[in-house]
């Protein structure tokens, strides 16, 4: 699931982000339901400043769909 929110803890071994930064990202089906949520740094991208945190929250989804449509899909069909 898309989620995005303020980073309240690291790990030591976290070197993109840092605590208070605001992020999105995509959790996987149904991990996002929560307060809080736990993952790799990898899953998640600094939020754009222009960008609400609904709206940021919506862009992953949007990306993997286009990414399945014009890398997947798109490589046995015509678009």
């Amino acid at each position: 699931m898309d989620c995005s929110g303020i980073v309240a803890d690291i790990h030591s071994s976290v070197k993109r982000l840092k605590i208070d930064d605001a992020v999105y990202g995509n959790m996987g089906y149904g991990n996002a339901f929560a307060e809080y949520v736990h993952g790799d740094e990898s899953l998640f991208a600094l939020k754009p400043t222009n960008l609400s945190f609904t709206e940021a929250a919506a862009v992953s989804l949007a990306v993997e769909t286009a990414d399945v449509a014009f890398f997947e899909q798109g490589k046995s069909h015509e678009i």
